[in-house]
């Protein structure tokens, strides 16, 4: 089974049998049932302020209350995870450099079509600073617009 951008609303109890489908409970687990899910929230059942009153810090450590635990438990199911974290300026450079030569590759631009040069990492360090990030997710984004925009331009 595949879940694209799955969430569930504070409201919603739906996400307690997914837990049970997930781990199992007092009846074993499906075994002829994989469940990937895709979401852009790490918790996927939306939190409150409110949900956070019990949580409370004894000798310098965190004790969250049930309602959150609870909340956060269905993600901690889940065994793999992929995120995108940010990067330095010189590997996020890196990243797109490698994504511009092969998208021209794959789309049969030739190389000298597809500068990598100044103007290719001023605009890359634009791209970011507009989007407000530089991960690989932002670079692959920019070699995308880069290179069709170079492929239109024939």
């Amino acid at each position: 089974m595949y879940c694209d951008d799955l969430s569930f609303d504070a409201e919603d109890d739906h996400y307690k049998s997914l837990k049970s489908a997930l781990e199992g409970s007092l009846l074993t687990k499906a075994k002829n049932v994989l469940i990937y899910a895709t979401s852009n929230r790490r918790h996927l059942v939306k939190e409150y302020r409110s949900d956070n009153d019990a949580v409370g810090v004894v000798d310098n450590e965190i004790h969250y209350g049930d309602l959150v635990e609870e909340k956060m438990s269905l993600s901690d199911r889940f065994g793999l995870w992929l995120s995108f974290y940010a990067v330095g300026q010189p590997v996020y450079l890196d990243i797109a450099k490698h994504w511009v030569v092969k998208l021209a590759d794959r789309y049969g631009l030739e190389q000298k079509e597809v500068v990598w040069g100044e103007g290719a990492k001023a605009e890359a360090l634009r791209w970011s600073l507009q989007k407000g990030v530089r991960n690989g997710r932002t670079a692959h984004q920019f070699a995308m617009h880069w290179v069709g925009s170079i492929a239109l331009e024939q």
